[in-house]
């Protein structure tokens, strides 16, 4: 998105009291302490073992790493992860 179009979105979602990233096309991402993580707006799962998750966003993809970790829920905008946390990585430009 170009910078003053999402700074638009930005002013636009501030003044309809709604998240930013409904408008811009963002993923959220929150860490739960150690141990759960959620992403909302993924684009999809590219690869799931117990030590790495990947996950495409409007970002990039986004590679999850750490110990026997789960797939919590999946739905087709919201993923969260279980288990004991390393690394959260970007690896290019968004989609």
């Amino acid at each position: 998105m170009a910078p003053k179009k999402a700074r638009l979105a930005a002013k636009v979602a501030s003044m309809l009291e709604l998240p930013g990233e409904i408008l811009t096309n963002s993923c959220r991402v929150t860490l739960l302490g150690q141990e759960r993580l959620v992403i909302e707006n993924h684009r999809g799962l590219l690869v799931y073992t117990g030590r790495q998750i990947l996950l495409q966003t409007p970002e990039g993809r986004l590679l999850i790493t750490g110990e026997n970790l789960n797939i919590g829920t999946i739905a087709p905008d919201q993923v969260s992860v279980d288990g004991p946390i390393r690394g959260l990585e970007y690896l290019d430009g968004g989609s």
